[in-house]
């Protein structure tokens, strides 16, 4: 996990900075981010391609970026 900036990641461009962010390509990693938010007592959001999403300016939690539309 890391923290990052996701203006990128919304298309309205708002300034959001996430406590924690992983890039999930693969079922096996969507599963290891919900491990990671319960074991952590953590919430758990996930974004797709960021249309319709108006974000928190420091959204807490985990935040799933689903980089695979198979996911």
């Amino acid at each position: 996990m890391k923290r990052d900036n996701l203006a990128l990641t919304n298309t309205l461009k708002l300034p959001s900075r996430a406590q924690s962010v992983m890039d999930v390509s693969s079922l096996a990693e969507a599963r290891e981010a919900v491990a990671i938010a319960r074991s952590n007592g953590l919430s758990l959001r996930c974004l797709g391609a960021g249309s319709n999403v108006i974000l928190a300016e420091n959204p807490q939690g985990v935040i799933c970026r689903v980089r695979h539309t198979g996911v």
